[in-house]
């Protein structure tokens, strides 16, 4: 009998310690983060009509994550709008978030310099490691500094602000 009530009393204190721990990946926490790099353009027949891709490499910090690096792209829209692509978070440790984002009333471009402020929505996905099977959504305000048509190197600061669950 007195085994029976040690041993109900450890289950039990083992289940009241895990019960936090489970709790915890249903949180939803700020995710917020800066990162600087680059934009440019190359060359890419997989994107008709323009058959340019649009290049992004930047690095940071952001919450929950540390150092970050955030590289996305997508083919270089005839107008206004770029939709369904996808954007990799890399943490500090190598563990990923992914991300679907779009942007819509991008403006257009010509020969003068100017300075490109562009919101880009995103929805979180999924991740590696500690992020798998993350959530989330938020917004990424991208400032660009447009140089003209060359050269083809676009100065870039990205802000972003949302919610992660994980």
């Amino acid at each position: 009998m007195k085994r029976i009530t040690i041993l109900l009393v450890a289950l039990a204190l083992v289940l009241a310690s895990a019960a936090p721990m489970a709790a915890k990946g249903d949180q939803e926490r700020p995710f917020k983060g800066t990162a600087q790099g680059h934009g440019r353009v190359q060359p890419d027949l997989d994107c008709p009509p323009v058959d340019l891709r649009s290049v992004f490499e930047t690095t940071g910090r952001a919450t929950h994550m540390g150092k970050l690096e955030l590289d996305y792209y997508n083919c270089t829209p005839p107008g206004s709008d770029v939709t369904g692509v996808e954007m990799t978070f890399v943490a500090a440790n190598g563990d990923k978030v992914y991300a679907d984002y779009e942007a819509h009333d991008i403006p257009l471009v010509g020969e003068e310099p100017q300075l490109l402020e562009i919101t880009y929505e995103f929805e979180i996905t999924g991740g590696t490691g500690r992020f798998r099977g993350a959530s989330g959504r938020g917004l990424i305000m991208a400032d660009i500094e447009w140089p003209g048509f060359e050269p083809n190197f676009w100065p870039t600061t990205l802000t972003i602000k949302g919610t992660i669950t994980y």
